[in-house]
């Protein structure tokens, strides 16, 4: 639960962090693997791993709130967001919110692709 201003300062730190890391994975896998393969594959699963870990920690209660907020909020949530997606399935799973988790996945896939195809054609709308 957000208490102070202080959380907002371990956001912006684990935020800043965080994108700084996809950066540096996106450059690493161009310098050491000369993929054709999208560097996001790599960050998003690696961001799952990542925020996987913090959340059994922080239900299990070996992460503070201040852990809580630089971590997952601002480290892996800058880092990925498909780890927060990722997050969101597996509590529905838990919860048994089958019908919601479908709904979910197929809105989060489809309207992104069409969010994202909405705003290319924008874009190109005006020039």
């Amino acid at each position: 639960m957000y208490k102070n201003g202080m959380h907002m300062i371990w956001i912006i730190l684990g935020g800043a962090l965080g994108s700084m890391a996809r950066f540096g994975i996106y450059l690493a896998q161009i310098k050491f693997w000369a993929s054709t393969w999208p560097a996001t594959l790599s960050v998003n699963m690696l961001g799952c791993f990542g925020l996987g870990i913090c959340y059994s920690m922080y239900t299990a209660g070996h992460l503070t709130e201040t852990g809580r907020f630089f971590w997952m909020i601002g480290f892996w949530a800058s880092f990925t967001t498909f780890s927060t997606f990722a997050m969101d399935m597996f509590t529905m799973v838990e919860r048994q919110q089958t019908k919601i988790l479908l709904g979910y996945i197929l809105a989060s896939i489809v309207l992104g692709l069409i969010f994202f195809t909405l705003g290319c054609k924008t874009h190109k709308a005006f020039i």
